[in-house]
């Protein structure tokens, strides 16, 4: 199998912005019946009313609102009842190794067992089909922020947007045959907050749009493997913890979680010494992951947890994508230690339930394939000690050689996704192989 080299690049700041002002509804309400098409509730919609026309306004029309990237609400008595269930595409832009691109929107559940939509991207590669199908692999991307306007499906397929270069690293998987599926997560680019760090959550949109896809095209096949980095690391191990039983008729192989994030009650206890030089940008990110840990819970109530230095940049997670709001955090000059209230965990119910949710959203989870764990030794964003720890907490509660861990000298948060190339692609050939 040969791979192209990768370039990283960060998010560009202000981007999100000026694409948010050039895409919305009304490009979508008014696209082509080439460019839309839509899934089992068009096809209800189709049968209800008898004609394709009638079918595409019922449709539209009920995808009109107010919220959400994508411009609208589905009515809950409209959102399928199964899982995993298409219900509208669009072309999208492809990548240059991209046959085909579709943004999508699929039915999942909230925490609370909600029925939801979520949105998400699906590309098909330009290679010759194998037998079978091509191979799919559900990616679970890290830390863009909690707003709307951070939806990966928005610029996925333009590399020198996406977090930490791994639009390239999708890139090549399409390159090498791969379909890539990728899902934004429950309340990212739709309607509500996203529950940010909340694995049960990620877990199910990462799985949900499998079959989604699947139902697009036929080309896919049941074979799948669960990747993600950062954010989406932790993510992709709660959907391998979930695989066979929410994920259940798919055969979920094996799973690649880059860097993954883990351990947050044990950095949250532990604050005071991330400050220093780098402590602001932490900031930006304690402060997402207590608004995610909120999302989780409705009955913690975050001023019985956070300090007035924190709540000032609170309201700032639902409207600024995570390089923004990590600016303004950093202009600020907010150190770590600032952000906590003393004896946070102890001196209210707010405060225990906060320190539970911390703890449940730990990876330290059961799976059912095999699972490999990239790990910069330079990464100061999810610090080795940090995946260290977990380690030994997911071989706790699975069986003996299912967890490999392999450390990369020199890589960082970035880095860790060109460094582990070769080692990935050795891991998912294996888990391919007849």
């Amino acid at each position: 199998m040969s791979h192209r080299s990768l370039n990283f690049r960060t998010i560009t700041t202000g981007l999100v912005a000026s694409l948010a002002a050039v895409v919305g509804f009304a490009a979508l309400a008014s696209a082509s019946h080439a460019q839309v098409t839509a899934g089992s509730y068009f096809q209800s919609q189709l049968k209800a009313k008898g004609s394709k026309k009638a079918a595409e306004k019922a449709t539209m029309a009920a995808m009109k609102g107010e919220k959400g990237f994508y411009g609208f609400k589905l009515k809950a008595k409209d959102i399928p009842a199964k899982h995993g269930t298409l219900i509208w595409t669009k072309k999208g832009k492809n990548r240059p190794e991209a046959k085909s691109t579709h943004l999508v929107l699929y039915s999942s559940r909230s925490i609370s067992g909600k029925k939801i939509v979520v949105s998400g991207t699906v590309m098909i590669p330009k290679t010759p089909m194998p037998r079978g199908g091509y191979p799919v692999i559900s990616w679970a991307h890290g830390t863009v922020g909690l707003a709307d306007p951070c939806a990966p499906s928005k610029f996925l397929n333009r590399t020198e947007d996406f977090d930490y270069g791994s639009g390239e690293l999708i890139g090549d998987w399409l390159a090498n045959g791969y379909a890539v599926v990728a899902t934004d997560y429950e309340g990212l680019g739709t309607p509500d907050i996203h529950p940010y760090l909340i694995g049960v959550s990620e877990g199910r949109g990462a799985l949900d749009i499998v079959p989604a896809a699947r139902e697009l095209s036929t080309k896919l096949s049941k074979r799948t493997v669960l990747a993600g980095h950062s954010q989406g690391g932790q993510a992709i191990l709660f959907a391998a913890s979930l695989a066979s039983t929410w994920g259940k008729g798919t055969n979920y192989l094996g799973t690649v979680a880059y860097a993954p994030a883990s351990n947050f009650e044990f950095q949250a206890q532990n604050i005071g010494a991330l400050d220093g030089p780098g402590g602001p940008g932490i900031s930006a990110l304690a402060i997402s992951i207590g608004r995610g840990m909120v999302a989780g819970n409705s009955s913690i109530k975050p001023l019985d947890v956070f300090t007035a230095d924190a709540m000032a940049f609170y309201p700032d997670t639902e409207t600024l994508c995570y390089s923004d709001l990590a600016t303004k955090v950093v202009a600020a000059g907010l150190q770590p230690s600032r952000l906590l209230k003393p004896n946070w965990a102890n001196g209210t119910s707010s405060g225990r339930l906060f320190q539970q949710e911390l703890i449940k959203q730990n990876p330290a989870v059961k799976v059912s394939a095999p699972v490999l764990i990239p790990q910069g030794t330079a990464d100061t964003t999810v610090f080795p000690l940090i995946t260290d720890r977990l380690l030994p907490q997911l071989e706790a509660v699975n069986a003996p050689g299912e967890i490999t861990y392999q450390k990369f000298t020199g890589a960082d948060h970035g880095s860790i996704l060109t460094q582990s190339k070769a080692e990935v692609y050795a891991f998912i050939d294996g888990l391919l192989a007849p």
